[in-house]
């Protein structure tokens, strides 16, 4: 996959047209069969990278997918940046039952530094106008490698909801970065089908762990059922393994009374390793 701009030097406030082309490596062919998920042919995430802007973007948000798109495997979508800096977008498409993931850096406006590693304030609260959420986990704090339930709980002006809707098929839409702008992540509302496929992959799995396969293969059974609005509030489940340690940015879209809103939290991602030699030492 390749992506251009136009203009080719995206202004901040003007609006860019983003275009995504995608060629079989082997031989050059546009790629014409990809799977539709969750109504899309391809999912993108876009986020400056001090984390102070979000988007999940898509090419049948503005027009339906014409013939020649599907031919050349081509789509494109309009995009603002909202200010100049480094922008980073992570395309999602699937193919053959596989997902993949592409990532993209797009400079806005000229002369921009490297993006500083930042240190966000760790946050389990978020507002978005008259909506507030609050992000918990049921350990004290989030290990890596560990498969963990997040939960939100949404409010509106203190009453918590109870209207939420499919947005794109699922109750939430959860984009994941470590503040270096590294380990991506992208997962939905945690469905009793899928606590079901979870419980079913540890049966047939006697070590525990999960092969990228096996998850590949469930995520994509998931994602390919009829739609079916399983949570109406307040609380939205969802489950995501972190793969290493540090601070992360999760970016959770969701739609209370239809409205797509997204909500923004900063989370510690710790080591069990680093944990227990440390109380080691405490003991000594």
């Amino acid at each position: 996959m390749t992506v251009s701009t136009l203009p080719s030097l995206p202004i901040a406030g003007h609006e860019t047209i983003i275009t995504t082309q995608l060629n079989y490596a082997k031989n050059g062919e546009p790629v014409v069969d990809l799977d539709i998920l969750h109504q899309r042919l391809v999912h993108n995430f876009i986020t400056k990278l001090d984390f102070t802007a979000f988007a999940h973007i898509h090419n049948e948000d503005f027009s339906p997918l014409t013939e020649i798109q599907k031919e050349t495997g081509t789509l494109s979508f309009p995009y603002t940046f909202p200010s100049n800096g480094n922008y980073r977008m992570v395309s999602e498409f699937t193919h053959q039952k596989r997902s993949w993931t592409k990532h993209f850096d797009i400079s806005v406006g000229e002369n921009n530094a490297p993006s500083a590693l930042l240190e966000e304030k760790i946050s389990h609260s978020s507002v978005n106008g008259d909506y507030h959420a609050r992000l918990s986990y049921p350990d004290e704090k989030l290990m890596e490698k560990k498969s963990t339930v997040l939960e939100i709980l949404i409010s509106k002006k203190d009453v918590p909801v109870n209207n939420l809707k499919l947005h794109l098929g699922s109750e939430a839409h959860v984009a994941i970065w470590r503040t270096d702008g590294k380990n991506f992540g992208h997962t939905h509302s945690y469905t009793p089908k899928m606590r079901e496929l979870m419980d079913a992959m540890k049966h047939n799995d006697k070590t525990g762990s999960h092969s990228k396969k096996a998850m590949r293969s469930m995520m994509y059974t998931v994602m390919s059922m009829p739609e079916e609005l399983m949570f109406k509030g307040p609380i939205i489940p969802l489950l995501h393994s972190f793969p290493e340690t540090g601070t992360y940015k999760i970016f959770i879209e969701c739609a209370p009374d239809g409205l797509p809103i997204v909500f923004d939290f900063t989370v510690d991602v710790g080591s069990e390793k680093h944990d227990s030699s440390h109380s080691r030492l405490q003991h000594h």
